[in-house]
């Protein structure tokens, strides 16, 4: 059994793992796969390429970090048409030393010694870290980690340009968060559960502050300017997410989900595919 609590867990998950996505899979089918698994909203339902006797006892965060690898290391097969886990390791390592901001340190120092793989268990262990100090800690992981996916976008840009262009995670976050609370915004009336997704919201954020991020208007969308699938795929998703968030969806909540899919540049499919 794969135990992503204890060291070596990444080299066993690559020597059990099954079922990876097909050659010649799209941008398309590759984000509705993870969707599929419940990554995309920061809860995974299920690991379904690996057998259910590797995952029985897990806890969230562990499955969590099992998902963050997996869609890593299925967006290099995507991008890269490599399988060699090998190399992915080292990619994805370089990626988070490029990635994390300035003044952030692993609670895990690595031996020189240790294998690469270690390393980026140690950078997993911190990114899906959750906070203990905010209102719920369930609620909060659940937040926190749908922003996760925010390091896979950027790990596509990486994989392409081989950097992350200057500014895109502040971009991309700004965004999410953006929507996100224009979403919320959309309401008729705002619940007490909706006023703890905001505080929640601001809990989450790495690169901005709330008071800084614009929430009164939809251009920042052209500003932004996100051409991939997968980029405008989870944006719409994120403000479904939130609007979402007291289990009821208002025509006016609906009428935005459509509005905003076309400022993504996105099809009406793909609004009732996301609700």
């Amino acid at each position: 059994m794969i135990n992503p609590s204890a060291s070596g867990w990444i080299e066993k998950f690559f020597v059990r793992l099954k079922h990876k996505l097909t050659a010649g899979t799209s941008e398309y089918d590759f984000y509705r796969a993870i969707r599929e698994t419940g990554f995309i909203y920061g809860h995974v339902a299920a690991l379904h390429n690996l057998e259910a006797k590797e995952t029985r006892g897990w806890t969230t965060e562990e499955t969590t970090k099992a998902a963050v690898l997996n869609t890593l290391y299925e967006l290099y097969r995507l991008v890269t048409a490599d399988d060699n886990t090998v190399v992915f390791i080292q990619k994805a390592v370089a990626f988070y030393a490029h990635m994390v901001p300035e003044g952030y340190s692993f609670l895990k120092r690595i031996l020189p010694s240790s294998p690469l793989s270690h390393e980026l268990e140690s950078i997993l262990d911190q990114r899906v870290k959750t906070n203990d100090n905010i209102l719920s800690r369930n609620f909060s992981s659940i937040l926190t980690n749908a922003l996760l996916f925010m390091d896979v976008l950027a790990f596509r840009q990486y994989l392409i340009s081989g950097a992350i262009p200057e500014g895109y995670l502040k971009r991309l976050e700004e965004t999410v968060v953006s929507l996100a609370l224009l979403g919320l915004n959309s309401k008729p009336a705002k619940s007490q559960y909706d006023n703890l997704l905001i505080r929640l919201l601001e809990t989450s954020l790495r690169y901005n502050k709330l008071t800084g991020i614009d929430t009164t208007t939809a251009e920042m969308l052209r500003k932004a300017h996100f051409e991939a699938e997968p980029e405008r795929l989870y944006l719409l998703d994120i403000a479904g997410m939130a609007i979402w968030s007291d289990g009821v969806l208002e025509k006016s909540e609906v009428d935005f989900l459509y509005k905003l899919a076309g400022q993504l540049e996105l099809p009406d499919e793909a609004v009732s595919d996301s609700i």
